[in-house]
């Protein structure tokens, strides 16, 4: 009925708090803890590191460099590197692969149980940060239906192009002005760097990579970014534009003009950039919202 491989007509973002990488060949934990019953996809775990601050012509996208040495639910591993070896390579878990390549299950979760991805980032030098998210359908959604697309060609609703500020969560609002259905499954997030910044070009204009969501919100209903600790925060590059299919599906939600739709971003890199949200809305007619949606149904 949905998507593969999505679980539902509409999920969250359960995320880990945004946590310091050891940069002296330690392991540092990534620990994720859910906020209420549901279930959580751990195939589409995705993980993101950056560096802090810029660095004269070198990398700052760490996910690449960091190892996966284990993932534990509730302290019991599902996933290790074996014996002797430094760990599973960070691009696996990376949001821009083009697809899962660990094929983990979709388990069940309580609330306070907790997903730990235990890293190790092997590079003496260079200060960084990492987060990591996996997508979540919480069993008060079982049962509902998906809002289905009308019979009219696709509108692009977006945000004014902005700039964001470093190390500064910042709020991206996009104003519906149509009414009808938006689809928050093929929401594009981008991110990037002024080419002349002392950083590496790819990082520059891929700067999705290296920020995070903090907040996404339809209306004043509910944020879509969960879990519990302080600093929650998802890897950005879950919505990237540079890839097939979202990480998550945010789900459909009927709007009306005026409607907010704010996505609330941070980057930490030591230069400013800028920012830009968009999503397609699918017209209909009357201008009425036909119903109680998803959204507020929840």
């Amino acid at each position: 009925m949905y998507p593969s491989p999505y679980m539902g007509p509409r999920e969250l973002i359960l995320a880990a708090p945004l946590q310091a990488v050891a940069n002296d060949g330690a392991a540092f934990t990534l620990t994720i803890t859910a906020n209420e019953k549901g279930l959580a996809d751990l195939s589409r775990l995705r993980i993101a590191a950056s560096s802090d601050a810029a660095l004269l012509n070198g990398a700052m996208d760490f996910t690449p460099l960091l190892f996966v040495q284990a993932v534990t639910l509730n302290g019991s591993t599902l996933f290790s590197r074996g014996r002797g070896g430094t760990g599973i390579p960070g691009d696996a878990h990376s949001a821009l692969a083009p697809a899962p390549f660990a094929g983990l299950p979709v388990v069940p979760l309580q609330s306070g149980d907790t997903l730990t991805i235990t890293c190790i980032y092997g590079y003496a030098g260079g200060v960084g940060h990492a987060t990591a998210m996996v997508p979540f359908f919480p069993s008060r959604f079982a049962g509902q239906a998906d809002i289905a697309i009308p019979s009219a060609n696709e509108v692009w609703q977006s945000a004014p192009a902005g700039g964001i500020i470093d190390n500064t969560a910042t709020a991206v609002t996009v104003v519906v002005d149509t009414p009808g259905i938006i689809d928050l499954r093929r929401a594009v997030v981008s991110l990037n760097l002024p080419p002349t910044a002392n950083v590496a070009p790819y990082d520059a204009t891929h700067a999705v990579n290296l920020g995070g969501i903090v907040q996404a919100i339809v209306r004043n209903d509910y944020n879509m970014v969960v879990g519990q600790g302080a600093g929650l925060e998802a890897p950005s590059a879950i919505l990237s534009g540079l890839r097939q299919r979202n990480w998550v599906d945010l789900g459909r939600h009927r709007v009306t003009p005026g409607d907010p739709v704010v996505f609330t971003l941070r980057i930490q890199t030591g230069v400013n950039g800028q920012v830009g949200v968009a999503f397609p809305l699918y017209p209909t007619e009357g201008g009425g919202r036909g119903g109680v949606s998803i959204a507020r149904a929840c």
